[in-house]
């Protein structure tokens, strides 16, 4: 993991056997954006397995102390997408995140419906630098999630207004659990065990997001945002009208706000950022 990190930073996601074509994706646009500071924790066999030929150097096997990553009985087969496996692999997240901080490193988690289009990681040091006076300087740099409002495409907000048009989002917070920059520290590990203690709730749901903001208020973590235009979401990347409005390209696209592989994969295709066949099958 160290050895992958640059300047104390690495950029993290996870991925099982069965998503590997996403992983694939992931790390082949950081690779062409001539990113080597990437680390793919493999949470089963068969993710290992292929990365460690595809990826050496850049894939960690989850460790077996984090629950959602032991075999469950015999088998340590690839969890399908939506299974009640992918399921705890996505509220495991908040253990990854702590393993990974307790290494004294920063970390840029980016699910792998995300890509890079550029290296993200001088953009990220340079917003840090601009925050620095902040008291206290900011812990966690958030992507923003979320619908916007039509008549202001630029609007990047944290959280939607009280406006009845937002339905049950109204006055909610709307950061992205699947995109951001957690600096290593004493906060940021409350962020995660908090985050990790409502997860283990018996009204979690199957949700991972509403966590994850809860979490961020209950701690009083210090969070600046991520520009919407350099890292917008699936809604906000999918409308015309937003791209019109905005005055520079993106660095990284979370191709969410759509439900599936299949579609996630014909939206990559449709907007040209599916790099999969590049990398060995």
């Amino acid at each position: 993991m160290r050895a992958a990190a640059s300047g104390g930073s690495v950029i993290i996601t996870h991925t099982t056997g069965s998503n590997l074509p996403f992983a694939r994706n992931w790390y082949a646009h950081l690779q062409r954006a001539g990113v080597s500071s990437f680390v793919l924790i493999a949470t089963d066999a068969a993710a290992l397995a292929a990365l460690r030929t595809e990826v050496p150097g850049h894939v960690v096997r989850c460790p077996p102390a984090i629950d959602a990553c032991r075999p469950h009985g015999a088998d340590d087969g690839p969890r399908s997408y939506r299974s009640r496996g992918w399921t705890r692999l996505m509220f495991a997240v908040p253990q990854m995140l702590r393993w990974v901080l307790a290494m004294q490193l920063d970390v840029l988690w980016m699910d792998t419906d995300v890509v890079a289009l550029a290296d993200p990681l001088p953009v990220l040091r340079d917003l840090l630098g601009a925050n620095a006076s902040s008291s206290p300087p900011p812990q966690l740099l958030a992507s923003v999630d979320g619908r916007f409002p039509d008549e202001d495409p630029r609007e990047c907000a944290q959280y939607y207004s009280a406006e009845t048009r937002w339905g049950a989002s109204a006055g909610g917070s709307k950061l992205c659990g699947g995109l951001f920059y957690l600096r290593h520290g004493a906060r940021s590990l409350a962020l995660v065990d908090a985050w990790e203690a409502r997860l283990r709730g018996p009204r979690a749901g199957a949700k991972n997001q509403p966590h994850y903001n809860d979490a961020i208020v209950a701690t009083g973590v210090a969070v600046s945002l991520l520009p919407c235009d350099l890292f917008p979401n699936g809604y906000r990347y999918a409308s015309e009208s937003w791209r019109r409005a905005q005055r520079r390209p993106p660095l990284a696209v979370h191709n969410n706000w759509i439900k599936g592989h299949a579609a996630k994969l014909a939206r990559f295709k449709e907007w040209g950022l599916w790099r999969e066949h590049n990398s060995p099958s």
